[in-house]
């Protein structure tokens, strides 16, 4: 079973990702602000 922290991660990228989807932005920087969410959550975690 997932631990609390990897359980609230999820639920902060599937709530980013669903803001994302829902605005109007551009799919490129849609797509740009994802990965850089994700960059940013694996350097917190020391990956």
């Amino acid at each position: 079973m997932a631990g609390s922290q990897d359980l609230e991660r999820l639920v902060r990228e599937s709530r980013l990702r669903r803001e994302l989807q829902q605005t109007d932005l551009p799919h490129r920087l849609k797509a740009y602000l994802l990965a850089t969410a994700a960059l940013a959550e694996a350097n917190r975690n020391g990956r």
